[in-house]
């Protein structure tokens, strides 16, 4: 699932009023920023970092190394990709940053541990009718001009298991009521960089990462194997789950790389919904 590539290794945000501080990684460190440090002024999300800019008047989306109002932010180490997670660790168990963990997050996860897993495949269902709108449709409108492959994106659940998918795929699959008929899409796919909990939200967990959407959106209703995997899957009913052994997943990763939004199809948010809703309504 290549794009195209920014700086990859381990960075750090520092809090100047305090000297508090956050570790992260990510395959590309300045659109992990910008995703930070989007729609600070809303109430989405609310994770310890972000609590803090909001806090402490971190006013701008940050792109770039430098300082921005009371917060630092620098690149502690450039890396390879498959060296993320272990100099992450390494850097979390060696300096304590305040702004990255919090009680309600698995020891395991914070020890390095999930360091020797194997890769896991997950999927989330977002279920249009019930919530009314597109996955992160607030959020993906606020950015008219921006193109679809520079957007910012999460993965939200309630379940606890989805602290242990970082490094790990997650497809966001679309229900929706067309023509009386409910019909699901493969709506994005995403490698997860990071999991932020969000203290002020009863619970919930956002899966951030490098975002991918599928262009365009891939009905899945009339492929075979679809009807049991829905029907395994408690018709969707069961929230986040792992898919790792079952045999849809290859169903998923084949439409995944072939359909992938390219920097070169130059599309925003709000072109990408009209077109699915010009193909798929009546």
């Amino acid at each position: 699932m290549d794009r195209q590539k920014g700086l990859t290794g381990i960075y750090k945000i520092v809090n100047l009023t305090n000297d508090k501080f956050y570790i992260g990684q990510s395959r590309n460190i300045y659109q992990r920023w910008k995703q930070h440090t989007s729609n600070l002024p809303e109430k989405y999300p609310t994770s310890r970092i972000r609590t803090a800019f909001k806090k402490y008047g971190l006013g701008q989306i940050v792109h770039k190394e430098g300082v921005y109002g009371n917060f630092k932010f620098e690149i502690i180490e450039l890396c390879e990709e498959f060296e993320l997670y272990r100099k992450e660790s390494e850097y979390i168990l060696n300096l304590k940053p305040h702004y990255n963990c919090s009680i309600f997050t698995s020891p395991e996860f914070y020890k390095g541990n999930y360091l020797e897993k194997e890769e896991k495949y997950w999927i989330q269902y977002h279920n249009y009718d019930a919530e009314k709108g597109y996955p992160s449709q607030g959020i993906l409108e606020s950015f008219e001009n921006e193109l679809l492959i520079d957007s910012t994106h999460y993965i939200s659940s309630r379940k606890r298991s989805i602290l242990y998918s970082k490094g790990d795929a997650i497809f966001l699959i679309l229900g929706k009521t067309i023509n009386k008929a409910k019909c699901y899409f493969l709506w994005t796919a995403t490698i997860v960089e990071e999991v932020e909990f969000l203290e002020e939200e009863n619970l919930i967990y956002n899966a951030i990462g490098e975002q991918h959407f599928i262009m365009p959106p891939q009905l899945l209703n009339n492929l075979g194997g679809f009807l049991e995997f829905k029907k395994i899957t408690g018709n969707f009913g069961l929230g986040f789950q792992n898919i790792t052994n079952w045999e849809f997943l290859e169903t998923l990763r084949n439409l995944t790389c072939k359909n992938l939004c390219k920097k070169e199809d130059k599309i925003t948010f709000k072109e990408y919904v009209r077109q699915f809703e010009e193909n798929n309504n009546p």
